[in-house]
Formats: structure tokens, sequence, C-alpha cells
């Protein structure tokens, strides 16, 4: 048995993109695995559900943002509560499934955004999965 700090960390799509939070959750199990008893440091993944009460609760915010975007909002009272943001911008689009109009849109929110939180642009599961490594747990 050893002792930690625990950080609550809430992963969450702005976009339905739930392969990667299944990624980003799985990233924070092995790193627990691996380092929590040498750092001390335990991370525990908590729903997203948008609701600003379970801000309280939250020490790290990490959203992933895909085509378009939902729950800005949500993003935004995060940083009004002085919380710890990254948010995750897949960089490919699909010319196909893309809606230009969504597409500016989820530009937009990452300009009004990127001042006031860590903004990182991933291409594909494997390349957010380093990326998380790399810039949460340097």
């Amino acid at each position: 048995m050893f002792s930690a700090k625990v950080f609550t960390i809430m992963i969450g799509s702005l976009s339905g993109t739930m392969e990667e939070v299944y990624v980003a959750k799985e990233v924070v199990r092995k790193w627990n695995q691996l380092n929590a008893e040498s750092t001390r440091k335990l991370f525990m993944p908590v729903e997203w559900t948008g609701n600003p009460d379970e801000l309280q609760k939250v020490d790290v915010v990490i959203g992933l943002v895909g085509n378009y975007i939902d729950n800005q909002v949500f993003i935004e009272d995060c940083l009004k509560a002085g919380k710890k943001v990254t948010l995750f911008f897949n960089a490919y689009q699909d010319p196909k499934n893309t809606i230009q109009s969504e597409h500016d849109e989820v530009n937009a929110f990452k300009r009004s955004v990127e001042a006031n939180c860590c903004c990182i642009e991933y291409r594909g599961s494997t390349n957010l999965a380093q990326l998380l490594v790399e810039k949460l747990w340097p």
C-alpha cells in the first residue's frame, strides 16, 4: 500500500468523439498503473456530464473536439472556475463529413479559448495517446 495525492480529471467530448474519450481514459489508467506509486500521484477520471455543479470536484478538464462543437459553454464555465483545461482538436477533417460552417465554428471556438487554456491538435487515436502522455505528464 502507498499514499498518493488524488487528482480528479474530467474527460469528455465536445463533439461526439467517443473513441477518443475511451483512449484518453485508457491513457490515464495506464499512467496510474505505471507511475502512481513512484510519483505519489493518482489521476481519477470522472464522467463528463456538462453539469457546472460538478466543477467543484474536478481538478483538471480534458475536452476532445472533432468536426463540430457542442458544450462550449461548459468549457467557458470551467475556465471561469479557474480549472486547468486542455482541449484536443482533431486535425483530420473528412471533406465528405465536414460541414464548413461547423468547421468554422470549431476554429472560432479554438481562437476564443486558446489564450486561457492549452489547445493541442492531434491526428488519430495513437497520436492522441502520445500527446496526452507528453503534455499532461512530462
